[in-house]
């Protein structure tokens, strides 16, 4: 598998699991997929912004 379709899994895993926890917890189903949408996208912009910051600081001496 490539890497997008491996990130694909964890997403459906994640809103699934969230699902059945809410499920449990009360009793109905609750749409997870707006919420967890905007919180994959958040991370994706964030990834971005850290991976434009390093390259951007390519010259400085960062120790990990």
């Amino acid at each position: 598998k490539d890497t997008k379709s491996e990130f694909k899994d964890v997403g459906n895993a994640l809103a699934l699991q969230i699902n059945d926890i809410t499920k449990a917890f009360a009793g109905k189903n609750f749409n997870v997929g707006d919420s967890l949408n905007k919180m994959l996208s958040n991370l994706a912009k964030g990834i971005d912004k850290m991976g434009a910051n390093i390259v951007d600081h390519k010259r400085n001496k960062v120790i990990l």
